[in-house]
């Protein structure tokens, strides 16, 4: 079975896109595109980089008719990527082309593209592949893009989806044809973390008597496209129906719709971004409309309706930009900022806008988007900012305020991501990409009612802010156990901070004190080498990640605090990583509890018993959603953040304090009470600082 196949691997978090289209006769429905868009960013990143194919003239296979528009979809893609939306260096770009441009617009494309430095080859198979090994070296980060697009004759021969080149023959797929399978396999090594595929195939043929071929797509050619783990796949029609060019399109229909989407017809969501989501309904739907009016023929079953099938995290991928939209939201939250520090002049601390109402004025106000509801609020708070509305009437209004929190873009059902393991045992576990409420659910006088505790001891936990993890990154599922560290120090004679100074830090009598002789050998008690390293100071947890990077050859290194955060909760926006009950927590974290009690009989503690007074075995409580043990309890981890005051507002990928006295820590220990185990609770300590209940855990973005 042949097919017209355009592929185009735009990769996006592992996602691949599938499509088709093809038709001669004169048009109903033709939208003309607008310039209502601009590119995400104003250069595109050096490490992004594409691979675009278009083939029209076969050299060696008489039986493969020549093409109308691959050369046109193929130019037409590289010109919106690279000139147009800015998303891929011109010199990183590869473009395979076998024939010329069909169209007046497509030749002063490929002109202007010649100009900018894109590199041009031929359509045959050696050059090709020849493009391929080259594009699989340049990305060289996770944030980095990767796009290969392939627009030609398609073919699937056991299970095995082809594309074929300039050269290919029809009765030698497996030698002289394009592999998909074995393209998403090497492009799957290159370190690019967004990945996507766009499937164009099952090109109508017209038959002699004008009533069109019989190249609908087959259910295997379908599963084939659809088998990737972890691929998304959005394909032009389905089982039993074929795609459809027109020539007054000088393009497949999908692709058409595709650079419709992406020149501004697609709706922009709320952030004025163009997202592939919307560029994917915009498709499904301009396809299927333009059939049902141009072939009026066609059984309802026969229609060419586009597909979709992959994660919702890859929907909110950006791809363009409303500049309107930007503008209008970039206004609104300049007006809602500046009413954010207004109103803190209108605090009192004895009347009735008092500082917790203020920070729930506050979150509601960073969480408005531009629309109705997001107006009336920022105009009532101005009005009281302004003094022209009454307190009582508007204290009222703000007690009586709920404030929207969407939930996290996280993997569904919470499931837990690959896992590798390293040459030293250390076992990591892929976190994807997402957004999370950082911060804490509760306001500090409420920590301080439930937990016990002053209130200015929780205030660094606000304001809640949303947070971006815009790229996936590892982290490891265990805490670096003294046997891990042990190993490190003989590898390197490394001294720790501890070891130098000849003392550290300790428990004594309900007091944390400094004692002679404590260090990473000898905590105070007795530990194992599967416990967690403790006394270890960020210096030495730094010195560690070094050690490791050099000897694998990978970047390892602390986690941010963000990261930490968003990988604690594990996709809840609970009080604590298992819910919002503090008995529901048993079995999931070592932390002060009755066992602790016994030796602690001051300490506020949990209602179950552990058996374990100071640290346990790595991995002895149960995980989190996402595979990570003892994110909460056991000991205390560094973050590679500065500690500072968390930032009004949403922020991307957020990086700490640019400097200070203090390094973070997160998550508990192994005497913490259940105040501190909260998935917001914060803390701090001096970088060269050991303590006996202080570790560390490992990241790195790509393994």
């Amino acid at each position: 079975m042949a097919h017209r196949l355009m592929l185009m691997a735009m990769m996006l978090w592992g996602v691949v896109l599938s499509a088709s289209a093809a038709d001669d006769g004169r048009a109903i429905g033709i939208v003309p595109a607008t310039a209502k868009f601009a590119s995400v960013a104003a250069e595109a990143p050096g490490g992004n980089t594409a691979l675009f194919v278009g083939i029209n003239q076969f050299t060696q296979d008489t039986s493969l008719r020549p093409l109308s528009f691959a050369v046109n979809d193929a130019v037409a893609q590289a010109y919106l990527f690279v000139i147009e939306l800015k998303l891929i260096p011109a010199k990183n770009c590869y473009l395979s082309l076998a024939g010329e441009p069909g169209t007046d617009d497509t030749k002063t494309q490929l002109t202007t593209l010649e100009q900018a430095g894109i590199r041009r080859i031929d359509g045959a198979r050696a050059a090709i592949l020849r493009a391929l090994l080259a594009i699989e070296q340049i990305p060289a980060e996770p944030a980095d893009l990767l796009i290969v697009s392939i627009s030609s004759h398609g073919f699937e021969d056991r299970g095995v989806p082809y594309a074929m080149p300039a050269d290919g023959l029809r009765g030698m797929l497996e030698d002289t044809a394009i592999s998909l399978s074995s393209v998403e396999q090497r492009l799957a090594r290159a370190k690019a973390g967004k990945r996507l595929m766009l499937i164009d195939a099952c090109r109508e043929r017209p038959a002699t008597d004008g009533k069109g071929g019989d190249l609908a797509m087959t259910s295997a050619f379908r599963s084939a496209l659809a088998s990737a783990e972890g691929q998304a796949t959005l394909a032009s029609c389905d089982v039993g129906q074929v795609s459809y060019e027109n020539a007054q399109f000088g393009h497949g229909v999908f692709t058409h719709y595709l650079l419709q989407a992406l020149r501004g017809q697609a709706l922009a969501d709320q952030r004025g971004f163009i997202t592939l989501g919307q560029v994917s309904d915009y498709v499904a739907r301009g396809v299927a409309d333009w059939v049902t009016r141009n072939k009026p023929e066609l059984d309802k079953a026969a229609v060419q309706r586009p597909w979709f099938k992959g994660p919702k995290a890859a929907e909110q991928i950006p791809l363009a930009v409303d500049p309107g939209i930007r503008a209008r939201q970039a206004s609104f939250k300049a007006q809602t900022d500046k009413t954010i520090e207004v109103l803190k002049l209108k605090i009192d601390r004895k009347g009735k806008f008092n500082a917790a109402l203020y920070e729930k004025l506050a979150e509601a106000l960073e969480a408005a988007r531009d629309d109705e509801s997001g107006r009336e609020l920022l105009a009532n708070a101005r009005e009281f900012a302004e003094g022209r509305a009454r307190e009582a009437m508007f204290v009222a209004y703000v007690e009586r305020l709920t404030i929207a929190r969407p939930p996290a873009q996280v993997r569904p059902d919470h499931a837990q991501g690959p896992t590798f393991t390293n040459t030293i045992g250390m076992k990591f576990v892929r976190i994807e990409a997402g957004e999370f409420m950082m911060g804490s659910e509760l306001s500090p006088e409420e920590v301080a009612k439930r937990f016990g505790g002053e209130a200015k001891q929780f205030e660094d936990e606000h304001p809640r802010h949303r947070v971006c993890i815009s790229t996936a990154f590892y982290l490891g599922t265990h805490e670096v156990t003294r046997g891990q560290f042990a190993q490190f120090v003989r590898e390197t004679s490394y001294q720790t901070d501890a070891e130098k100074k000849g003392d550290g830090w300790g428990l004594i009598n309900e007091g944390w004190k400094r004692q002679q002789g404590l260090n990473w050998k000898n905590p105070g008690f007795d530990q194992t080498d599967e416990h967690p390293v403790v006394l270890v100071s960020w210096n030495d947890a730094v010195s560690f990640c070094q050690w490791l990077s050099k000897k694998e050859g990978k970047k390892y290194r602390l986690p941010t605090e963000a990261q930490w955060e968003y990988a604690c909760r594990a996709g809840r926006q609970t009080i604590f990583p298992w819910g919002d009950d503090v008995d529901s927590g048993k079995g999931r974290s070592n932390a002060a509890d009755q066992t602790a009690k016994e030796r602690f009989p001051g300490w506020a503690s949990f209602n179950w018993a552990d058996g374990f007074v100071y640290t346990a075995p790595v991995g002895y409580s149960r995980a989190n959603d996402w595979g990570l043990y003892d994110m909460i309890g056991n000991a205390a981890e560094w973050c590679s953040d500065w500690y500072g005051a968390y930032p009004r507002g949403a922020v991307d990928d957020p990086q700490g304090a640019e400097n200070g006295p203090w390094r973070v820590l997160r998550g508990g220990a192994w005497g913490s009470v259940p105040g501190s185990c909260r998935a917001a609770i914060r803390r701090r300590d001096a970088r060269f600082l050991p303590i006996n209940d202080i570790g560390f855990r490992v990241a790195l973005d790509s393994p």
